[in-house]
């Protein structure tokens, strides 16, 4: 089902044993869209901290009593790794996290021994090949690659972005509707127009060409009143798939769940 990722935030987090803490954020790749953490905070309200907990861990959540039931024991969540959630999060750190729960890794792992690199994407580091850096180049390209993690966002960044269309700003950012299945960012709920004269679209998250962080914005090749004339989104309605096909008539887009 389609959920808005602000309705989660505060879900109550419940262990096996206990509840452990409450939903504080999602952490995803703009790679592939996907999310791959729920950022949970744990402990008292000013001692507590933050813990991530793969979706893969996540049973059936109870939407009523806005809970979501994790896999695994308060214990093994407490003592999970410290890892700081509002700076980037570095490699080593993801190698302590999926090492202590014994997940996979969706990212390619460090080479800790020392011997240079060893698969193909730490080979294309750097233009000079493997056999004829110098020891220090070596050394520092492999330093930095255990700093380098997989490029996770925060979904309370990415609200608040500029929509940049081809012709103009469109909007912002309102909110990130998810798709609780297979836990993929599917739309943007863009705010447009300005204070006196706004309504809430939907952009897929497909149709984006690019996303600046650095500049607090994403691209789509499409016109400004393309997307004021949308049809509107009610953030208070649950979205129907027919609502959906709406959307990608409107747009003239193929739908997304044929032929996937």
């Amino acid at each position: 089902m389609l959920r808005l990722t602000k309705e989660l935030i505060n879900y109550n987090v419940k262990a096996f044993d206990d509840e452990i803490g409450k939903v504080n954020d999602f952490l995803f790749m703009d790679e592939d869209f996907i999310i791959r953490y729920m950022v949970v905070n744990i402990g008292a309200l000013v001692f507590g901290r933050d813990v991530l907990i793969s979706p893969n861990e996540l049973g059936e959540p109870d939407w009523v009593s806005k809970q979501f039931p994790v896999n695994l024991t308060k214990e093994e969540i407490q003592e999970s790794p410290d890892i700081k959630t509002d700076q980037p999060i570095s490699a080593m750190d993801l190698e302590r996290l999926h090492d202590h729960y014994k997940w996979p890794k969706f990212w390619t792992p460090l080479n800790t021994a020392g011997t240079g690199p060893s698969t193909p994407s730490q080979t294309s580091i750097g233009a000079v090949k493997p056999e004829h850096r110098t020891d220090t180049a070596r050394l520092a390209i492999e330093k930095q690659m255990q700093l380098d993690g997989p490029k996770l966002r925060s979904i309370h960044e990415v609200i608040g972005y500029d929509v940049d269309a081809n012709d103009g700003v469109a909007g912002k950012i309102e909110d990130i509707i998810i798709d609780d299945k297979n836990w993929r960012l599917r739309y943007m709920v863009i705010k447009t127009g300005n204070i006196f004269n706004n309504k809430n679209v939907i952009l897929a998250v497909d149709w984006i060409n690019w996303i600046s962080h650095r500049n607090s914005k994403l691209r789509v090749d499409m016109p400004v009143k393309l997307i004021e004339q949308s049809p509107e989104f009610d953030p208070q309605t649950p979205m129907t798939r027919r609502e959906e096909e709406v959307f990608y008539d409107f747009h003239g887009k193929p739908y997304y769940w044929i032929n996937r």
